[in-house]
């Protein structure tokens, strides 16, 4: 019988943080952590909230020091160690091209995947459980406890479900896995607390929903005035911002795929809080000043592209 272990973090490692004085490398569109990713023998940073890819630093921006240290493995590092350090065979579900399918070790980032055979597992094991819920997107909450049951439900009557954790709060997630015989107000305890993580989570990992986000995006048919009402966006609201602060407004940058329907896009990122004291005035500014531009604006978008 095999073994599959389910990681739900991409690329080497989570955070680059600089060890003389802190600093946390992060997005400067959007302000999320930089995930470390190897591309030809060579680090890189890459973020997985607007998809801002930067080269890997070689000195600290505030401090000048060389003391760069990146934490908290993903996937690619696992498989690294599996199979580098433990010379075992591995399989990757998530990379159909990495590994034997004859393989007794899988290896994936997805929770659930509704086109695997789980009853070939004996062990299913997901390792730091605690990123479950560290993810840039708005209905992760739900998102989980839908993969969860619905892995609960496709495993074999003889397997075993692990949760590798060091976190005493995700105690709650084996605690979901009898939701089945739970009554239902027991159901919406466990629930409520999984959110309730999830928020502090997030605001650890600088993730929506702490803050609320308007995606701007341009829609030219030439790049250049793509990025030019970009850029005339991103100063509006900097004269905004001016009047009523508390607002972050990103550089724009190019949109993952620049040119769609033979248009042109850039991106602005406009953060403000929860429970923004002049979101009425921001709404009459983006309706009398930014609507008429003709951008697309989105208000918490599921991803940000």
């Amino acid at each position: 019988m095999k073994t599959l272990l389910v990681l739900p973090r991409k690329g080497h490692f989570q955070v680059t943080i600089c060890s003389d004085c802190k600093h946390k490398f992060q997005c400067d569109n959007c302000d999320a952590n930089l995930v470390a990713y190897k591309s030809f023998d060579k680090f890189e940073l890459l973020c997985h909230q607007c998809q801002s890819v930067y080269p890997f630093p070689t000195r600290c921006p505030e401090c000048n020091g060389a003391n760069l240290i990146s934490r908290y493995s993903g996937i690619e590092k696992v498989e690294e160690i599996l199979k580098q350090e433990l010379d075992l065979d591995v399989k990757r579900l998530d990379n159909k091209l990495a590994g034997s399918p004859n393989s007794m070790i899988h290896l994936t980032t997805r929770v659930f995947d509704p086109s695997l055979d789980y009853s070939q597992f004996c062990e299913i094991v997901i390792l730091q459980a605690e990123n479950l819920l560290a993810t840039p997107d708005y209905t992760v909450g739900e998102e989980i406890i839908q993969n969860l049951t619905k892995l609960i439900l496709a495993l074999s009557p003889t397997s075993t479900l692990y949760f590798d954790t060091k976190d005493e709060d995700l105690e709650l997630l084996k605690t979901f896995c009898q939701i089945g015989s739970c009554s239902q107000n027991e159901a919406l305890i466990v629930y409520k607390k999984l959110i309730e993580y999830e928020y502090k989570l997030r605001k650890n990992f600088l993730f929506p929903p702490t803050t609320n986000i308007l995606l701007l995006t341009t829609q030219e048919k030439k790049l250049a005035d793509s990025e030019s009402k970009a850029l005339m966006v991103a100063k509006s609201f900097k004269s905004f911002i001016q009047k009523y602060p508390e607002l972050t407004i990103s550089t724009p940058y190019p949109a993952k795929f620049l040119k769609r329907k033979n248009m042109y896009s850039h991106h602005v990122i406009v953060k403000y809080p929860k429970k923004y004291p002049n979101f009425s005035k921001l709404k009459r500014f983006v309706d009398s000043d930014i609507r008429p531009l003709g951008l697309q604006i989105r208000l918490n978008p599921r991803h940000l592209f």
